[in-house]
């Protein structure tokens, strides 16, 4: 069946191109080439219709040899690259269909669509991880559309995840300056700037996500990061609230805002933050930890012990979990699985002083006069 129809439009497609090619009468050698023109087009139109682009490109070819500035045939030829998914070819058709007719808003309407087409593409090549690919894609876009914002921001995205920092920012800072009330893009460049230890600038851009976008709760949680590395306790606590504030279901939030109500020993405020931050992120090792050393510094052995344990569980290398955890356990004169605690928290070096310090309290008591 369908060799006859291919037959039959091939046929077809002759017989248009086998017209008189002589002037019929009264028919200027212009009009002559033009009629042939039409006749070409309408076959062209008549294939694609029918699904067979060979035919159609074949007449689109004869067409472009008499006329190579024909609008309406790179039209037709940008709908047969669309439905080859050839769409950076597509784009280079339509663009030239611009070119030849400006006034036709079709073309500029399909151009937008396959801009749109290419960045689509773009994204299902980053979410296959195949980001050379993607890379072309989203490069196919800002060819015909500098402005593109999420192509800027998703060349971006690809920087930042290949560690390219420098290059993110510029990506991140193209999107803002073609989309200056683009929150996302702002808080892309904050973290840019906080992985590049760039605070202030950090600060800055994490601030004006927050005003453009009220809802983005990570981006005053992210301000609680800086400001805590700072010691900024009375910023940390201020930036945090208005984290929870945005998004009362952000973990984080509550568990650096515990941090900070510890270091300025509000130990009883810090227990109940790091009880909310725990109950919302059940993974989160450190709030756990915290929250194990602020019940050990209220006297609650038992509720630091459960703790403790649980952020041994969850991050066993974490010297400071294992200190509070043979806290606790001294606390509960269990010493003896206090020294067990104190001997696994010594592998950390960071809490290795603090773990040698608690052994000789236990060991020997006499030293510190607590017989």
């Amino acid at each position: 069946m369908n060799f006859k129809l291919n037959l039959f439009l091939i046929s077809a497609l002759l017989f248009l191109v086998s017209l008189p090619l002589h002037a019929q009468d009264g028919e200027t050698d212009s009009e002559k080439e033009q009629r042939i023109i039409n006749n070409l087009m309408v076959g062209a139109n008549k294939a694609f219709t029918d699904s067979n682009l060979p035919a159609a490109k074949d007449s689109l070819k004869r067409l472009m040899k008499l006329d190579s500035q024909f609008a309406p045939a790179y039209f037709l030829s940008t709908k047969i690259s669309v439905r080859e998914k050839k769409y950076d070819t597509a784009a280079e058709n339509i663009r030239m269909s611009i070119k030849l007719d400006p006034e036709n808003d079709k073309y500029v309407k399909e151009l937008r669509n396959i801009i749109g087409l290419n960045y689509n593409d773009g994204n299902l090549e980053y979410k296959k991880g195949n980001y050379p690919k993607a890379l072309e894609k989203y490069n196919t876009v800002l060819k015909f559309d500098p402005g593109y914002t999420n192509a800027h921001y998703m060349k971006g995205i690809i920087a930042r995840t290949q560690r390219n920092i420098q290059e993110s920012i510029k990506n991140f800072t193209a999107a803002i300056n073609s989309s200056p009330a683009n929150g996302k893009s702002y808080y892309a460049r904050g973290n840019a700037y906080l992985s590049d230890r760039n605070y202030d600038s950090a600060i800055r851009d994490f601030e004006t996500a927050a005003s453009l976008d009220p809802s983005n709760a990570k981006a005053w949680a992210n301000i609680g990061v800086i400001e805590l590395n700072r010691k900024n306790y009375d910023k940390v606590i201020k930036v945090t609230q208005n984290a929870i504030n945005a998004d009362p279901k952000l973990a984080r939030a509550y568990r650096d805002q515990g941090i900070a109500y510890s270091e300025i020993d509000k130990w009883s405020k810090a227990a109940e933050l790091q009880m909310k931050a725990t109950a919302l992120n059940k993974r989160d090792y450190r709030a756990f930890f915290h929250l194990a050393e602020a019940n050990n510094q209220l006297g609650k052995c038992d509720e630091a012990q459960k703790a403790a344990l649980t952020s041994t569980k969850l991050k066993a290398n974490n010297g400071g979990s294992w200190v509070e955890l043979g806290l606790s356990y001294k606390c509960l004169s269990m010493e003896a699985e206090a020294l067990a605690a104190f001997e696994k928290a010594k592998r950390d070096s960071r809490w290795r002083q603090v773990a040698v310090y608690n052994i000789d309290i236990i060991v020997n008591k006499d030293k510190y006069n607590l017989n």
